[in-house]
């Protein structure tokens, strides 16, 4: 194991660098949650009507 104190500074990426990469990902990323978002809250919405129907069998 090295020491991380030795770590050559040249070998890590500039955060500049990377946060020019990630943008365009992290607008994407975005757009397909947004698309999703009501997709998801309807199924959970199912999800949450079945498991209190079940529970109502249970009890």
């Amino acid at each position: 194991m090295e020491n991380p104190k030795n770590i050559d500074p040249n070998k890590i990426p500039s955060m500049d660098n990377r946060i020019d990469f990630s943008l365009p990902y992290f607008v994407y990323i975005t757009k397909i949650v947004r698309a999703i978002n009501p997709i998801t809250r309807k199924i959970h919405a199912s999800v949450h009507k079945i498991m209190e129907g079940i529970v109502g069998i249970y009890q």
